[in-house]
């Protein structure tokens, strides 16, 4: 009367190691690594091809009040490039040209000046903190003098942008393992008692 027991018991145990396994894939899903500060990029598609002295905005949303979001920007060819870190009011009513749709940066135009760069030819990483009401502009403006260039350089800046929300990762996978974790006791316990008998 033991086989047919001990038959069940491992297919029982089968089962439950299939749910756990399902519940750390479910969980894998959920967590993405933070980019490495000026890792290999070479598989990103630029989001932004930008000519000499041309400029072009980023928007990003509200979110949630307190909420972190991570942004890296990328130089994957030509530069260098600046980066304006503005509130909505700035670049809608001050740096936008209505006449053309261009932007124009001037004494009136308001930026914060601690998470925008200059000159940049590799990788700018931005913390920004989301009020939950307000758009945050990132103006990405060509500095490139074309006049600088030798025969074989272009004067395209081509940039990719990488954001993710490291609180609302965390949250999901600890949700995940937690969905996890019964399953694994489950097949603790009755490895426990398997192997017991």
């Amino acid at each position: 009367m033991r086989e047919p027991s001990a038959k069940k018991r491992r297919r029982l145990i089968a089962v439950l190691l299939g749910f756990s396994l399902f519940g750390a894939l479910f969980a894998a899903t959920y967590y993405q690594p933070e980019a490495t500060a000026g890792e290999e990029r070479a598989e990103i598609q630029p989001m932004y091809r930008l000519g000499p002295g041309e400029m072009q905005p980023k928007f990003i949303e509200p979110g949630t009040p307190g909420e972190e979001i991570h942004i890296n920007i990328s130089v994957l060819e030509g530069g260098p490039l600046d980066v304006y870190v503005m509130d909505i009011e700035n670049i809608a009513f001050r740096a936008l040209n209505g006449t053309t749709y261009s932007f124009e940066l001037d004494e009136s135009v308001e930026y914060n000046e601690e998470l925008s760069r200059t000159t940049i030819t590799t990788y700018h990483n931005i913390t920004l903190t989301l009020d939950g009401e307000n758009r945050t502009a990132l103006l990405l403006a060509s500095s490139l003098d074309p006049s600088t260039l030798e025969a074989n350089q272009t004067n395209v800046t081509e940039v990719a942008i990488d954001a993710w929300f490291p609180d609302t990762e965390t949250r999901s996978l600890v949700i995940a393992y937690l969905m996890a974790s019964p399953s694994v006791l489950l097949v603790g316990y009755v490895s426990y008692r398997h192997f017991k008998n």
